[in-house]
């Protein structure tokens, strides 16, 4: 294993490189294999999903036989699929077609808006992060660096070992799906850059989006330019990246953006091979964030009951279907479908607004990633406008039965945002946390392919000589710049959102100094709030920060919470207190770390200023902001 490190340019573009490289050629080769009749851009959309779904489903079942190989078990599973397409794809047809063998205008829009919505997404990425190594500065982003590093260390996918809040044990960990920290713990392993930057998944992301709202767009949409403008569209949105970015929702937001490519994989549905890929992208999806499996259930089931195939046929797809997702449960339970049975995930929503507050954030939010403290008149021609084409776009696709299913489900996701915010039908959004907020990230998923086909439908009627060229030349202006303003503030969202880093220089040069004064397994005493929880990472597991949890400890059921507690409130109180020297007796506390950054708006758990004079208490290393003190007598 490489040693890990803070990542330059070549070593942060070799990690987004693999995110694209692992996460979707053996998935490519697999879907050629099984299906090759199936289009190039399909077999590309849904590569993503299958990658996922072969690696978890490998390192799951695997470590259950034998703990601890699950990540060995994940890249062998990538690479065998990989050998053995290729093998079965050049027997069959002599050569493994990449491209369409015929290249066509519609492959060049569809090809531009792709490039367009990488572009986009990594000029943001690139003005959003203040340095490389940025971490973001929330509980929940150094969460997932810490479930990726401990994959990496552990070498397992288990989350019971891999989730629990105490580093020092073994078992006692909650459920969490690993998909996608597996992914990266793949790529940390290869390129040595620290849990292979999970916010790089967001670069990939920004492929897979467009690529399966093309995929599916086609099926539902049908003009190549709808679903262009959809693609780029569904990335530049800051709500449904850059928003979310703030609190670390990566495996949310990825799994969102995989929602349009895992229902091309599922819809139509007509052989047992199509079948079979459906299922590994059941087991994709569902091993990065499995609420988004249910937002899939909703659009196929809705898609195949409202088509205006005969009923043979749609019974036959509707078989195929369950049999995918009924087979992808079995190879994926108990690891991902958990989620729905576990603790947190009918907690109580945080999120409660009165009927015109939540209104205010359904409307306003999607479209500029924000509310504003004042509504501005930006914000509101904006939030007026995409509604507007979202509704008008989505009448459109109604003529096409096949695309009726969507706009059921399009419908359906604000009115569950609105009962949300207002606290009500909790059984009814538990598994999506009961958070209005991730409905609406679903919304301007699923919502870019009716705004699409509303922009293209007014450009061609500003084209088309008619009763309507008038108003549609008047509204172009309108929804042209209503575009650039969405793109420009998914710069200003990003800029907004990892503009700080909750792990600086300094705090790195503490863990590096603990690291080279601390025993194997050795536990030191820190503020989770200043993001120590990457402790454990930048040191490969060798120094474990004592609290592991970064919100409020509220996850942190094991025996020693209490002791922590105490430690954290009292620990200047060491050479008078005889309960807080018997804590950190108990769990061989020498060391305490106070970190330069901190989570945003969050208040230190650990008295500065107080350790800074308290006997018993000695300063052994400071950089900037960081400090590590040392309990003595």
């Amino acid at each position: 294993m490489l040693a890990r490190m803070t990542p330059g340019p070549a070593l942060w573009g070799a990690a987004a490189v693999l995110w694209v490289v692992i996460g979707m050629v053996p998935g490519f080769l697999a879907a050629t294999a099984l299906a090759p009749a199936t289009s190039v851009l399909h077999r590309w959309a849904v590569s993503p999903l299958v990658s996922l779904g072969v690696a978890f489903v490998a390192a799951s079942w695997v470590d259950r036989v034998r703990p601890g190989a699950g990540l060995t078990a994940a890249g062998a599973a990538l690479l065998l699929t990989a050998v053995v397409s290729i093998v079965v794809g050049l027997r069959r047809d002599g050569r493994i077609r990449v491209m369409p063998r015929r290249w066509r205008r519609e492959h060049t829009v569809l090809a531009a808006a792709v490039a367009a919505a990488v572009l986009i997404d990594v000029v943001v990425l690139s003005r959003a992060a203040s340095a490389w190594g940025t971490v973001v500065p929330n509980w929940d982003g150094s969460a997932h660096g810490r479930l990726t590093a401990r994959i990496l260390t552990t070498g397992s996918v288990d989350p019971a070992l891999v989730t629990t809040p105490d580093l020092a044990s073994v078992t006692g960990g909650g459920y969490y799906p690993l998909g996608l920290h597996t992914m990266a713990a793949l790529i940390s392993s290869v390129t040595g850059v620290q849990v292979g930057l999970t916010a790089v998944a967001f670069i990939a992301a920004s492929l897979w989006a467009p690529l399966g709202i093309a995929a599916w767009g086609r099926l539902v949409a049908h003009r190549t330019e709808a679903v262009a403008a959809a693609g780029v569209l569904a990335v530049a949105t800051p709500w449904l990246f850059w928003a979310p970015a703030y609190w670390g929702f990566w495996p949310m937001v990825v799994a969102v953006a995989l929602v349009p490519a895992c229902c091309a994989s599922l819809f139509p549905l007509r052989s047992w091979t199509g079948a079979l890929i459906g299922l590994l992208a059941v087991c994709g999806l569902a091993s990065v964030h499995p609420p988004e499996v249910l937002v899939v259930a909703l659009v196929v089931g809705a898609t195949a009951l409202l088509d205006a195939a005969p009923w043979r046929r749609r019974l036959m797809t509707a078989g195929w279907v369950v049999l995918a997702g009924a087979l992808g449960g079995v190879l994926t339970t108990p690891r991902t479908f958990g989620i729905t049975a576990a603790p947190w995930a009918g907690f109580t929503n945080e999120s409660v607004y009165s009927w015109p507050v939540a209104l205010g954030e359904i409307i306003v939010r999607p479209a500029t990633g924000r509310v504003p403290d004042a509504i501005s008149l930006w914000a509101t021609v904006v939030s007026v406008t995409w509604w507007t084409l979202l509704v008008w776009g989505s009448v459109r696709l109604l003529r096409r039965p096949v695309a009726r299913g969507t706009v059921a489900v399009i419908a359906l996701l604000p009115v569950a945002a609105f009962l949300s915010f207002l606290d009500v039908a909790d059984r009814l959004t538990s598994p999506w946390y009961s958070s209005g907020y991730r409905f609406l990230t679903q919304l301007v998923a699923l919502g870019a392919l009716p705004v699409g086909s509303a922009l293209v439908g007014v450009l061609t009627a500003a084209r088309t000589p008619g009763p309507r060229r008038g108003l549609a030349r008047a509204a172009l202006p309108v929804a042209g710049l209503t575009c650039l303003v969405i793109v420009v503030q998914s710069v200003r969202t990003g800029d907004q959102s990892l503009a700080a880093s909750v792990v600086t220089e300094h705090d790195r040069a503490a863990y590096a100094w603990l690291r080279a004064h601390t025993a194997v397994g050795e536990q030191v005493l820190n503020q989770p709030s200043d993001g120590s929880t990457w402790l454990y990472a930048e040191t490969e597991g060798q120094v474990l920060p004592l609290v592991a949890e970064g919100r409020g400890r509220r996850y942190d059921s094991t025996a020693g919470v209490a002791d922590k507690e105490l430690l954290m409130a009292r620990v200047a109180d060491y050479a008078s207190d005889p309960a807080v020297r018997s804590a950190a007796a108990r769990w061989h506390v020498r060391y305490v770390l106070v970190g330069e950054g901190a989570f945003l708006g969050s208040a230190p758990e650990l008295d500065a200023a107080a350790l800074a004079t308290a006997p018993g208490v000695r300063e052994v290393f400071r950089s900037g902001g960081a400090v590590v003190y040392q309990l003595v007598g």
